[in-house]
């Protein structure tokens, strides 16, 4: 790593020039949470402003390095208690370790200790801190319902679904204190939490019907101080066609027919959700008059219930009002 003249890292970092190592980590902790890129995603000025601190401190954090820039910009000799000499570094890293914090290497292992306590702070982002566990009792998190629109053919034979779901998670920066040193979150403005969305792909089983409901489990807002996530259900709307309805697995159809047809009766395709199917329409048909295909509804266990409507076409031929005049003699109305 080459050393930087024209920077000045202890303003950086915002620590005076005879900062102790505990000082250079504390304020380096507390800048990499403002400006990691987890936290500020699309924001570049961030970004930068990271990776200047995270220089400073791999150069302040190495007394060597450290030497060599204090010389080059004529800082004098600290005090021996803020100098990083032997003692210092011994009585560092022989502390006891906490259960939530590594053990971090002296100071003249740049490269590790940078690591070690940059994964520290990763991994400070995933977990809550003890305060806010001992808080408050665990809870699972609550359940999210959706609706969710199917074709009938999607729901008789299934289907795969690309789901956008907004759920809400513990806050990242105060995970859920709500407060940070007496003053209220800035990321979540002090809800203890934040709203996240997410796109989950979701297997649509076949043979579902209208009103079914799909669990998909932990994949509701988050638990608080470690309580499982809660579930995602998904009620089914099957999609009224044009041609036909669904309730439940029943399936309703209207279908014309003309007055000789009604009258001499007819075979007719008829629109189901399992594709078109024939059906039988008898003589002296009415217009209003419903049959029952058992079967023929959705996932071959409801029924078709088809309507049957009779159409006159708008204008009559010459031919036709004679044929029409001969059927009104012939039923003595004349």
């Amino acid at each position: 790593m080459t050393i930087k003249k024209d920077i000045n890292y202890y303003e950086i970092l915002g620590i005076s020039a005879n900062a102790d190592l505990g000082m250079i980590k504390s304020a380096y902790r507390r800048l990499v949470r403002k400006y990691h890129p987890d936290l500020n995603p699309d924001n570049k000025e961030s970004c930068e402003k990271f990776k200047q601190v995270a220089e400073a401190y791999e150069t302040l954090s190495n007394s060597f390095r450290r030497e060599v820039y204090d010389k080059m910009h004529g800082y004098g000799e600290r005090k021996s208690t803020n100098t990083f000499n032997s003692e210092a570094a011994k009585t560092y890293s022989e502390r006891k370790p906490s259960p939530y914090r590594k053990t971090y290497k002296t100071p003249n292992e740049p490269k590790n200790a940078f690591g070690e306590i940059f994964n520290d702070i990763l991994d400070s982002f995933k977990r809550p801190s003890k305060k806010s566990s001992a808080a408050g009792k665990t809870n699972r998190g609550s359940d999210i319902y959706m609706d969710i629109v199917l074709t009938a053919k999607e729901a008789h034979e299934g289907t795969l679904r690309t789901i956008n779901i907004i759920h809400t998670t513990i806050c990242h920066n105060c995970f859920g204190r709500k407060f940070i040193n007496g003053t209220k979150c800035v990321l979540c403005q002090g809800r203890g939490e934040t709203s996240v969305q997410k796109k989950i792909n979701v297997k649509i089983p076949p043979h579902v019907h209208d009103g079914s409901k799909i669990r998909i489990a932990n994949e509701g807002n988050q638990g608080k101080n470690g309580g499982v996530n809660g579930d995602l259900y998904l009620t089914v709307m099957i999609e009224h066609s044009d041609k036909f309805t669904c309730e439940g697995n029943n399936v309703f159809a209207d279908v014309q027919i003309t007055p000789y047809e009604a009258a001499l009766g007819t075979n007719l395709e008829v629109p189901t959700p399992n594709g078109v199917v024939m059906m039988k329409i008898p003589k002296c048909t009415n217009s209003g008059q419903k049959f029952r295909l058992a079967g023929q509804g959705l996932n071959g266990e409801g029924d078709l219930v088809v309507s049957v409507k009779i159409c006159f076409p708008k204008e009559l031929s010459e031919q036709e009002e004679m044929l029409y005049e001969q059927l009104k003699s012939l039923s003595g109305k004349a």
